[in-house]
């Protein structure tokens, strides 16, 4: 299994990995998984390495530029709060002057990590990893022990490691897609050319994996199209039945004065909370309460609700760990999933799958094709547009008053999406094509 993402990492992309790595071995396949030694990142959570205590793992070195970026910001954040305590002898105004030097070299390195290196590297930054995990994966692969190889994206130059591998060692290859390639949000295109380019190494991927996977019908209806007919397959994002288990007793801890509403995941582009804040109004405060959890992808969060005088009624607790943030989960009263500003991206955040699966009450405030289609089949579910602030407004006065909600979210069947189930469905992929060798 090639991962580059992968625990003590955290974020959602690096649980199905993980999860399949997990749930493998119940259906006759033990997994080796190839991955990155750890690196500093916003989002580690050690927990769910925990669960890998049984998984061989195979880590290297990776010449990613975005990790050498990383590292110099953190050294020059740093030096410069080093340079503003001596400077300020410890007063807030020495503190604030490191802070901006800091903050405007991390903006510097965030600048060409997105807009300089696609440039250079394709289909992505990660592709320098090649030399050290080709070179790995050949030791492992020496030895004739594995029967399959399985490749994960993104970064979706683990897909050109695995085509490699997969063609020198003849063995079948599986390639996962947890988002689009050419023409998708993750890869960004500078020019025509770059596009032409990533589409046909997307298709070279397409046409020699033995199977394909995509966690949404777009995805694999764009595997279909890219070269993939007939060898695609869905298997969706999930959630993991255990790890739910074992939190159920926090679902006694709710808040008695307020109605809480949780947002698990990062702010992003995709995920802006600008409409629902618009929707509140400061008296909201005496029956409401919005708990956020995550990174803060764009910047600003805070501000914007200062700038609305919402202080009172929003709480950011930044990244928790998985189990942490599943626990706040549990303890709300319902929960918000906002997927917005890309209406044709083939996208569903992963957090939406424990959503259902937590069988609490949803408001979803969307414009994306994928996420819409998934959810209006869902009982306990409130869709909104984000460029309807009143219906935005209405629905979060429905979840506080609407007890039907909460029984409705209780009958969801979402037994399909069990990361062991899941497990299973990939285990059946692996069977079949080891067997048409």
């Amino acid at each position: 299994m090639l991962s580059y993402y992968f625990p003590p990492l955290g974020m959602g992309g690096t649980q199905r990995a993980a999860k399949f790595a997990r749930y493998l071995p119940e259906f006759g396949w033990e997994p080796t998984v190839l991955t990155v030694k750890p690196i500093s990142y916003w989002a580690e959570d050690s927990s769910l390495l925990e669960e890998m205590a049984a998984t061989r793992l195979v880590r290297t070195a990776s010449l990613d530029p975005q990790r050498l970026l990383h590292l110099l910001t953190r050294r020059a954040g740093k030096e410069t709060r080093a340079a503003a305590g001596r400077e300020g002898a410890g007063t807030s105004g020495g503190r604030a002057a490191g802070q901006e030097k800091a903050v405007t070299f991390g903006g510097a390195a965030a600048w060409l990590n997105r807009k300089l290196l696609p440039w250079f590297l394709l289909p992505d930054s990660k592709i320098l990893w090649r030399w050290h995990a080709t070179r790995a994966a050949a030791r492992l692969l020496r030895s004739g022990e594995f029967s399959a190889i399985w490749s994960t994206s993104p970064p979706h130059s683990t897909h050109l490691i695995a085509r490699r591998l997969a063609h020198r060692f003849r063995l079948p290859w599986v390639a996962d897609f947890r988002d689009e390639w050419a023409g998708g949000v993750v890869v960004h295109e500078p020019t025509p050319w770059h596009r032409r380019r990533q589409q046909a190494l997307q298709g070279k991927v397409a046409r020699a994996a033995a199977a394909l996977i995509g966690v949404t019908p777009g995805i694999v209806a764009g595997l279909e199209a890219a070269g993939g007919s007939g060898r695609c397959h869905l298997i969706t994002n999930g959630f993991d039945a255990a790890d739910l288990a074992t939190i159920g007793e926090a679902a006694m801890n709710r808040e008695e004065a307020h109605f809480t509403l949780c947002h698990c995941g990062s702010i992003s582009r995709f995920s802006n909370p600008a409409p629902l804040l618009e929707a509140l109004i400061p008296g909201d405060a005496r029956w409401l309460r919005l708990r956020f959890i995550g990174y803060d992808a764009n910047g600003g969060f805070e501000e914007q609700v200062r700038r609305r005088g919402l202080e009172e009624m929003i709480s950011w607790r930044g990244y928790l760990p998985h189990r942490e943030a599943l626990v706040s989960m549990a303890a709300a009263d319902a929960l918000l999933l906002i997927a917005c500003d890309a209406p044709k991206a083939r996208f569903i955040p992963g957090k939406t799958f424990e959503y259902l699966a937590s069988r609490k009450p949803i408001l979803a405030i969307s414009n994306v094709e994928e996420t819409i289609r998934l959810l209006e089949e869902m009982p306990g579910v409130i869709l909104c547009a984000p460029d309807q602030p009143a219906a935005i407004r209405t629905a979060l006065l429905r979840l506080q008053s609407e007890p039907e909600l909460l029984r409705a979210a209780a009958e969801r069947n979402v037994q399909h999406y069990d990361r062991r189930d899941q497990a299973g469905e990939l285990a059946r992929i692996l069977d079949r094509i080891t067997e048409e060798r």
